[in-house]
Formats: structure tokens, sequence, C-alpha cells
């Protein structure tokens, strides 16, 4: 009966880690700015293997490169991960705690290998530096928010909590049992499953990665093709998307919705006195300015030129038009300043409230009606939909 070559198995784990720190390597290069934690995690991969190698050579080469470079290995590894992940959320590193105890393990570990030889000691010091880290790089898998519904993040979180799991086994096994991890040793059958484990553990962190990284991009091309470029409120087509799942989330909760349409006053007169690029930043300058008065749920977009539309869930015609007239206030009393001087420029709104029929388009379309009329009505001001003025008058032209 032929016997396990654990030789063999440990250099199929060597190819197989570096190809994927490799891979990983090569895909964060063209990715977006916070796909590049993915280089993080490739280091990660192949410092855990240069570990584990280290490790196994226990006995034939040097205490000091078996042991303690090891253990320092696995220490940056474990710190690699925490630090890929949180970058990859857009969360400050925050690696202090981890930093301070991964520089005592190694130096613990020193310590109980060259200046008093202590198995137990450095099993007991690694096992707590890695329950810390892997809890902590768990919780940031399993916490941080994807756009997408993915299996990457619980995939993540979970072969961390089972790499947990197989650093608690090793070391119950080690200080209860008196079981040498550090010697390789054919005959063991928890060496063996260690390495297995291990390696099928690292496998699978390396797909949760690609599977990460793969949502993060997937995320860049959706926002690519729903923001307008200018603005970075969503186009129209997205607009429209977004303004009927909120539309319809709110009539099924019985509440109403009131949409808000902006459209500068006599902006055609700004882009042909100071230039396109000059009206690109006054543009760019009302969006900001509506985005911080907006809450979270309000749906906020350009419907063409110079014309916005935002969506308020839950808002009637008084809400409305509270906010509608704080935002033309604030652009009527904060002029932008456009070739070295400051230029006044006002905003007229028309707003129209959910009656429960139709759906967005009818509801724009009402808007639409409310700011022609206060166009006509000498601009700079906010006009409420009235279905009945509606059906007397009629919609105007776009030219009066």
């Amino acid at each position: 009966m032929k016997t396990i070559d654990i030789f063999t198995l440990m250099f199929t784990a060597g190819v197989q880690a570096v190809m994927a720190s490799g891979f990983l390597f090569l895909q964060g290069m063209n990715l977006p700015t916070k796909v590049k934690a993915i280089h993080s995690w490739a280091y990660a991969m192949l410092l855990g293997w240069g570990s584990m190698s280290l490790r196994w050579g226990y006995g034939v080469i040097p205490d000091f490169l078996s042991l303690v470079l090891s253990n320092a290995l696995a220490t940056l590894a474990l710190g690699l991960i925490l630090l890929g992940l949180r970058r990859f959320d857009g969360q400050a590193p925050h690696m202090s705690l981890i930093l301070v105890l991964g520089i005592l393990e190694v130096l613990c570990v020193s310590w109980f290998t060259l200046m008093d030889d202590n198995f137990e000691a450095r099993i007991l010091v690694f096992s707590v530096y890695a329950l810390v880290g892997l809890s902590l790089s768990a919780k940031a898998a399993f916490v941080g928010r994807s756009m997408f519904r993915s299996l990457a993040r619980p995939l993540i979180g979970w072969f961390l909590i089972a790499m947990l799991g197989a650093v608690l086994l090793q070391a119950i096994s080690a200080l209860f049992f008196g079981t040498n991890l550090e010697r390789l040793d054919i005959s063991s059958l928890l060496n063996l499953l260690t390495l297995g484990i291990t390696n099928i553990l690292i496998l699978g962190l390396f797909f949760g990665f690609v599977m990460l990284a793969n949502d993060c991009v997937r995320a860049e091309l959706t926002s690519l093709a729903n923001t307008d470029a200018l603005t970075l409120g969503l186009n129209r087509r997205a607009f429209m998307e977004e303004a009927a799942r909120a539309l319809a989330r709110e009539r099924r909760q019985e509440r109403l919705c009131a949409l808000l349409m902006f459209d500068l006053d006599h902006f055609k007169q700004i882009n042909d006195r100071f230039g396109h690029v000059q009206g690109d930043v006054v543009l760019k300058g009302f969006a900001d300015r509506v985005r911080q008065r907006l809450r979270a749920g309000d749906v906020f977009g350009r419907y063409g030129g110079e014309e916005f539309l935002v969506l308020l869930p839950g808002a009637d015609a008084g809400a409305g038009f509270v906010l509608a007239e704080q935002l033309r206030t604030r652009v009527a009393e904060f002029p932008f300043s456009m070739g070295g001087e400051k230029t006044a420029l006002t905003v007229s709104v028309g707003l129209a409230v959910d009656n429960g029929e139709g759906g967005i388009p009818e509801l724009i379309e009402a808007a639409d009606w409310a700011l022609y009329r206060a166009k006509h009505r000498g601009r700079n001001r906010v006009v409420v939909f009235d279905e009945q003025e509606a059906e007397a008058v009629g919609m105007p032209l776009a030219d009066e």
C-alpha cells in the first residue's frame, strides 16, 4: 500500500499558492483603485505558504528559519488579509492593535525558540495572535457591504472562521495531548490533515478574493453606466429605473411621493457669455448643492441639459415645497464665481405629488407642467402641479 508523499503534497501546495498569488497580483494591476487591496491578499497567500513550508522544515533547517521566520511570515500574512479587507471597504487601516500584537508575537516566539526553548509557549502565543487576527478579518468580511448579493463575503468569512477552528484544534492537540505540530511527521494523521485542510482553506480564500474583486468591478461598471459623468447624479435611464422602484415601494406602504423638477434659469446665456466649460462648472456646483440637502433614500438625477429631478419618497406637497424653496433660495443667495466675477443664478422648480395613478413618466409630466408654469410666471419660483388648472389651461409650450 502506497503512503502519502507529503513532499509532493507540499510542492503542489506551493505551486498552487504561487499561481494564486500571481493571478491575484496581475488581476489587481488593471483594476480600479479600490481593488488594489487584492495585492495585499496576493502577498498574504504567498507568505502563508512560505510560512507553512518553513515550519515543516523543523529539525532539518535552523530553528530560526523553521520557527522564528515561519511565525513572522504567518503573522504578516494574517495582518495583510485584514489590511486588504479594510482597504477594500474604503476604511482607514487602524492596524495598530494587530501590529502591536504581531510584534509581540514575533518577539515572544523568538524568545521561546532561541533563548528558552518552549514548544507549548510558542503554540500558545501564536494561537492567541491568530485568534485575534482571524476574528477581526472574519468580522470585516461579514460586516462589509456589497452592491450585489454575492457569496464572496460569506465565503471569505466562513473560510477564515474555519482557519480559526483549525488553529484552535492544533493548539488543543499540542497543549493537551502533546502532539508535535512543528516536525514533519508523515506518520501523524493530524499533521497530514493539517496540511491538507490548510491547502483547501487557502484555495477557498483565493476564490473568495477573486469573487469579491469581480463584484467590485461589476459595481464600478454599473456605477459608470448609471451615473452622469459631470454631475455625479443618476443619468436619465438610471433615474427612471430607481425612481420607479422607490415609487412602487412607497405605494405598497401607502405613502406619498413628491417629485421636484429643476431648471436653471437663462442657462444658455451663461454658456454664451462664459463658455461651456464654465457652464459645466455651474451644473456640477448646482448638483452638489442639491445633494447636500437630500435625505438618504431620495433619488436625484440629471434629466437632460440643465434640468434635474429629485424624487422624495414619503413626502407630501408641503414637505416637497419646503425643500424646493430651500434649494431655490440657496441657489439664489449664493452666486457662482464665473470669469472672475460673482454671477447670480436662479432656478425654477415644478412640484408634483403621486396620486396613485400612472408611473414615473406621468409624475414627470405633471412636474414638467408645473415647471413651465413657474417659467411662465417669471422664473425663480416653485409651482405645485394643479390638476384642475392643468385641465383648464393645458400644457404650455416649451418656448413660452
